[in-house]
């Protein structure tokens, strides 16, 4: 008999033991691809970069007042990728500040079953020449 009486309180432990700690990011589905989206840390309900995979493209909405710069690579093969995020403003993969751009998936490498990491920052500091360091690099992984 007691143990029906605690049967509802072990279920509300195990409820909460098995809640995740911190809150999931926000994810926004749309009629065609799942939307992934970045936001601040200083404002958690405005999302700054938004991308998704629709059809043959990867549409990045840049939605901060500067100009963002990108690095796109299929999860497959990002164990041999190294890359280093130094910017060359005159020849990097930028998206104007307020503005949506459509990239063909053909760019990156993207198939169709990828899981895309889609890492973004703005310019930092200059290092030399019109070389520059990001400010920080933020990541996005796009799902199929």
């Amino acid at each position: 008999m007691v143990f029906f009486r605690l049967l509802p309180v072990l279920g509300l432990v195990l409820l909460v033991a098995c809640s995740p700690a911190e809150p999931i990011p926000p994810v926004v589905e749309t009629a065609s691809a799942v939307e992934s989206c970045s936001f601040s840390p200083l404002n958690p309900t405005k999302p700054e970069v938004c991308a998704k995979l629709s059809g043959e493209n990867l549409i990045v909405t840049n939605n901060t007042e500067k100009d963002v710069f990108l690095a796109v690579f299929p999860e497959r093969i990002l164990p041999v990728v190294l890359w280093t995020p130094v910017t060359n403003p005159s020849i990097g993969t930028k998206v104007a500040a307020k503005a949506v751009v459509n990239f063909n998936r053909s760019r990156f490498f993207i198939q169709d079953r990828d899981t895309v990491q889609l890492s973004w920052w703005h310019l930092g500091a200059l290092v030399r020449d019109s070389l520059y360091n990001p400010d920080s690099v933020r990541s996005l992984r796009l799902f199929p």
